[in-house]
């Protein structure tokens, strides 16, 4: 028996080995490229994440101290460096209870004392945890009245805790410094805030 001759116009079908390595090879390109947009955009995302975080952080920070600081007692005791603590004290004024910064109740006409501390990157409130993100707490100025007049002196400024000049009492202001935990940089950010010591204040003036 004789076999058919081949027609010219049969050709085989499918693809031969180097087309197919040709078509791995450039999924594996594409693949890859693939990957690395996923993972630089998953980093940009989790950057942002850990920035708002970060924001927030210094945000309830910085609302929690203004908020004991304008309300420090008028006394010697009302404010306080003791180390890396920052002592503040005032007296519950109100007809009703308040809870201090450890949830406990504080009764009309009763004394709150809040030490807050930045240790570990955490700032603490009487060793309870308020706040991550937070590597350091200092007072990097006063502000003065020592004529009881209820207004900045003229030369009211003063640098640092050590040497401090005359009576701390005459203390009705304060620039307080947080020192803020970045990830894109090993080094912490120091952010400043100043505050009136609105309680000081109101109880120098005349009415």
């Amino acid at each position: 028996m004789k076999s058919r001759p081949s027609c010219p116009g049969n050709r085989q079908l499918g693809v031969s080995l180097v087309e197919m390595l040709i078509a791995m090879v450039i999924a594996g390109v594409a693949l890859a490229a693939i990957l690395q947009i996923f993972s630089v955009v998953r980093s940009g995302y989790n950057d942002q994440v850990e920035m708002e975080r970060s924001q927030e952080a210094l945000r309830y920070a910085i609302v929690a101290l203004k908020r004991d600081l304008r309300h420090a007692a008028s006394g010697p005791d009302g404010l306080t460096i003791d180390g890396d603590s920052l002592i503040v004290r005032y007296r519950n004024n109100s007809d009703l209870p308040l809870r201090d910064c450890t949830n406990q109740q504080v009764d009309p006409n009763q004394m709150v004392t809040h030490i807050f501390r930045a240790q570990n990157d955490m700032l603490s409130c009487n060793g309870r945890i308020m706040t991550d993100r937070i590597s350091g707490l200092r007072i990097e100025r006063f502000y003065m009245d020592r004529n009881g007049d209820g207004r900045l002196d003229a030369d009211s400024s003063w640098s640092g805790v050590e040497n401090f000049p005359g009576d701390p009492q005459n203390i009705i202001g304060v620039s307080v410094v947080l020192d803020l935990n970045r990830i894109t940089s090993d080094t912490p950010r120091p952010v400043s805030f100043s505050v009136a010591l609105r309680n000081r204040i109101l109880s120098r003036i005349e009415w």
